[in-house]
């Protein structure tokens, strides 16, 4: 999600989404 990119916590949420 956008959110995800924007949330250094969900840092490794990034790599699920692709970056």
């Amino acid at each position: 999600t956008a959110n995800a990119k924007k949330d250094p916590s969900c840092k490794v949420c990034n790599i699920s989404v692709g970056r």
